[in-house]
């Protein structure tokens, strides 16, 4: 099942270019085959001006998993290496909702670690167990990259049995269409 999904939404991602305010260009966001609706996304208003995300949330009609994905640029104070993000990337999307939508869980990590990407990027694969109290427990995967210019976090989350081979892969090749988006812009 996840190899079928996998060929539906990774090799069909049609992309968009996002901003954040004004006419700056922030990232590009994906528009997903019709499995993957978009459950929710930043808010305009008081409340996103407190996140700063460029964020959505996607869930797959058939399988009820949960593709999320968060954005920020970052200020030229705030390099640091990739792995001082790993807390940042278990509580970013604790049950493949945003946090500040959804609330605070109870987490249990499985791993995070340092990898490299074919082109010699460094990323941090991450998953852990989110253990919320009204519901069954949830497992996610994620990917976690960062530029001079933005982090990007995107993670798989399901109450199924799942890899990280889909994340990871889809992760790969948004952060391709990021750094050409990067590039382009500069």
């Amino acid at each position: 099942m996840n190899s079928v999904l996998f060929m539906l939404c990774v090799f069909s991602f049609p992309f968009v270019c996002g901003t954040l305010e004004g006419d700056e260009p922030l990232a590009v966001m994906p528009k997903l085959s019709a499995d993957w609706q978009l459950q929710e996304d930043e808010k305009r208003g008081e409340a996103q001006k407190r996140v700063p995300y460029r964020w959505c949330v996607y869930k797959n009609r058939n399988s009820g998993e949960l593709l999320s994905i968060a954005v920020r640029k970052l200020a030229p104070d705030q390099q640091l290496s990739l792995e001082k993000y790993a807390d940042t990337a278990f509580e970013i999307f604790p049950s493949g909702n945003a946090v500040w939508t959804s609330g605070s869980k109870k987490i249990e990590s499985l791993y995070h670690k340092l990898d490299t990407t074919r082109t010699g990027d460094q990323m941090l694969d991450y998953g852990f167990v989110c253990c919320p109290k009204d519901s069954d427990n949830m497992l996610a995967h994620g990917v976690a990259w960062k530029s001079d210019e933005q982090i990007v976090f995107v993670q798989q989350t399901s109450h199924r049995p799942i890899t990280s081979r889909f994340v990871r892969t889809a992760a790969l090749q948004y952060i391709d269409l990021l750094k050409e988006f990067e590039k382009a812009s500069n």
